[in-house]
């Protein structure tokens, strides 16, 4: 069910998590503002903010297995590597701003494989079924948040999530 070598989705088009990171990052700014350890900030041609926050773990230093079909205790064990991890973001901006938009992919958002487990890992899924779970796929859980005064927005992710940040102004 989930082959597919190294792209981006997998044989009956269902998208990996790397397919989110691409996204993700094709929705980032023209210009850099700044990158740090977990983060990469840019801002549009709008002057309008866009982060990617990422919590992959440090503990775990190799790179992720590509088996098409990787056994399910390795992946169960990579995933209890690791802590959610708090990030706090100070906003410097000559112009305050006041809702944030977050898309968030995590084993519970965005993740073909936990969609899966929950069918039960059927082996063969009907045509309506794919459809969707493409659907459901396409997209992590998402929210918005206000922003106070202080221009500080306190974010807590899972261990292995990403994060999209943009900044939604009134019409």
């Amino acid at each position: 069910m989930f082959h597919g070598g190294f792209g981006l989705l997998n044989f009956v088009g269902l998208p990996k998590p790397t397919f989110h990171a691409y996204r993700f990052l094709s929705k980032m700014g023209e210009y850099f503002i700044s990158k740090g350890n977990n983060y990469l900030a840019t801002m549009d041609e709008n002057a309008k903010l866009r982060m990617i926050i990422y919590n992959f773990p440090e503990e775990y230093t190799k790179a992720i297995p590509i088996s098409p079909y990787p056994k399910r205790d390795l992946i169960d064990e990579i995933e209890r590597i690791g802590n959610d991890k708090q990030f706090k973001i100070v906003i410097k901006s000559d112009k305050p701003i006041e809702k944030l938009r977050i898309e968030m992919i995590d084993k519970e958002h965005g993740n073909a494989l936990y969609e899966w487990e929950k069918m039960g890992f059927k082996e063969y899924l009907s045509k309506e079924e794919v459809r969707t779970l493409r659907e459901k796929l396409l997209q992590g859980k998402t929210y918005y948040v206000n922003i106070d005064k202080s221009q500080t927005l306190v974010l807590t992710l899972p261990r292995w999530a990403i994060v999209l940040i943009e900044e939604v102004r009134a019409l």
